[in-house]
């Protein structure tokens, strides 16, 4: 039989592991990567249709604790530097992954993104 003292510590325990639980980095993950998938579909409205990025994909990435993955093809580094500015401006509510690759790296077959 549990005695009242045992109850209270039960209780105690039960509401300490509840209230710490969302900043256990698994939850924290998830929610970032739901906050990442909502500023994902803005910057579709903003830059979806945009010619200078091919290729563009956003999304989450459950790397970095949950974060924005924006990926693209452009075709000059000017252009690279151009996307990374309208994302940041943004205001992203995680960190953001970035994977693009200009039009020269994908002609010498380099393909991995700066």
């Amino acid at each position: 039989m549990i005695t009242r003292a045992g109850w209270i510590r039960i209780l105690v325990i039960t509401i300490v592991g509840i209230a710490i639980l969302p900043f256990t980095p698994g939850p924290r993950q998830l929610w970032n990567m739901h906050l990442a998938r909502i500023h994902a579909d803005k910057l579709r409205l903003i830059i979806g249709n945009d010619p200078r990025f091919h290729y563009l994909r956003l999304g989450t990435y459950s790397g970095a604790g949950g974060s924005l993955m924006v990926s693209a093809d452009v075709e000059n580094d000017k252009t690279k530097e151009e996307l990374k500015k309208i994302v940041v401006a943004s205001s992203p509510p995680v960190k953001v992954v970035f994977v693009i690759r200009t039009d020269q790296q994908l002609r010498e077959g380099n393909h991995a993104p700066n």
